[in-house]
């Protein structure tokens, strides 16, 4: 019994150290200096391997157009030290019965390990009827976190494949507003 006590002290030791050295790493980001943008425009995504799927500004979806771009709010209160970013977009489903979905990526820039994602949100899945168009509406609104904590987001256009999500677009597909 004497041990298992020791043993339940020592592992909220552990998680204690984990969550101090944690808040440490986040507070590094705020050496970093200037303020978020208020909103980024995204570009409008169309992966070059598939014809089948957009991501524009919400409602401009059509027929063998480009979409509009999307736009990424920040929601940066002045003088605040929170942000929680938001996106607006479309995505434009054509010609397929295929299933998208759009994930908000928020991440972090470690001195060390680099860029750490430390959220991922993701929208409704959106299937197409294999009409030309399908305008599927995507309000996707990211966690509160402490703008010391984020360097930036990245949004991407996933599809189902057998069950599991995949990656559709590249690495190009982000916004960034750095501290």
């Amino acid at each position: 019994m004497f041990t298992s006590i020791l043993r339940r002290s020592s592992r909220k030791r552990i998680c204690s150290v984990a969550a101090t050295m944690a808040a440490a790493a986040l507070g590094v980001g705020a050496l970093a200096g200037s303020a978020f943008a208020t909103s980024d425009v995204m570009q409008a995504l169309t992966p070059p391997s598939d014809t089948h799927v957009q991501l524009g500004g919400q409602g401009s979806c059509s027929a063998g157009g480009v979409p509009v771009a999307a736009s990424l709010d920040w929601q940066d209160p002045v003088g605040g030290t929170t942000t929680q970013p938001k996106l607006t977009a479309s995505v434009c489903v054509l010609n397929t019965t295929n299933t998208y979905r759009v994930a908000l990526r928020l991440f972090y820039l470690d001195p060390t390990l680099g860029h750490v994602m430390i959220s991922e949100s993701t929208s409704l899945p959106a299937t197409g009827n294999g009409a030309a168009v399908n305008d599927f509406a995507v309000n996707l609104q990211g966690p509160k976190v402490l703008k010391a904590a984020i360097h930036h987001a990245h949004v991407q256009l996933q599809q189902q494949v057998a069950g599991v999500w995949q990656d559709v677009t590249g690495a190009d597909s982000s916004a960034a507003a750095d501290l």
